[in-house]
């Protein structure tokens, strides 16, 4: 398996916009973000001016830790989501890692540590992602041991190779994980 959009560092500073493909670490599994969502737990709410659905969603995972640039062991509290229709940005990268996010999901920038949108990035920029995470395991459960091994490497800069847009209608995603605001 190769992890795809797990091994960027994302924000969740309050901003739901991950596409439903998007695969994330939780609970030592490789999952689909749009799977934790359970329809029959959904509360409404509203963030800012946006109706938005979300739950409570306890579980682990890997988080960035700005002030020593380190990967710890996180918990999300909550899902949210919420429809959306627009433009979904598709960022692919040297490692061979891709991410469909909306234009306004936040990427730690490699240049200066900082959180930027990503609608402005561009080909040849560089934003922290972990170490390569791939395997020959076919299943997307991952031991216990291999989190702990992925927590313990480091980060790297991933380049982004190519950026391409498409129109988009349906959901989109974010965990919310406390103290950090990301997840990877």
């Amino acid at each position: 398996w190769a992890l795809e959009a797990g091994a960027i560092v994302l924000a969740n500073k309050g901003i739901l916009c991950l596409h439903p493909s998007a695969e994330i670490l939780f609970d030592n599994q490789i999952v689909k973000i749009e799977s934790l969502f359970d329809q029959s737990r959904a509360k409404l709410g509203k963030q800012g001016n946006e109706v938005i659905e979300y739950h409570d969603l306890v579980g682990v995972v890997p988080t960035f830790k700005i002030d020593d640039l380190s990967i710890v062991s996180g918990e999300s509290a909550k899902i949210r989501r919420k429809k959306y229709q627009g433009k979904i940005l598709t960022l692919k990268f040297r490692s061979g890692f891709f991410l469909k996010l909306t234009p306004d999901h936040k990427l730690l920038d490699g240049s200066n540590i900082e959180w930027k949108d990503a609608q402005y990035f561009k080909t040849g920029e560089k934003v922290i992602a972990l170490e390569e995470i791939t395997s020959e395991v076919t299943d997307k459960e991952i031991s216990k041991t291999q989190i702990e091994e992925i927590i313990k490497r480091d980060h790297f800069l991933d380049e982004i190779i190519d950026i391409s847009k498409e129109d988009y209608a349906g959901y989109v995603y974010d965990l919310y994980v406390p103290d950090t605001n990301n997840f990877i």
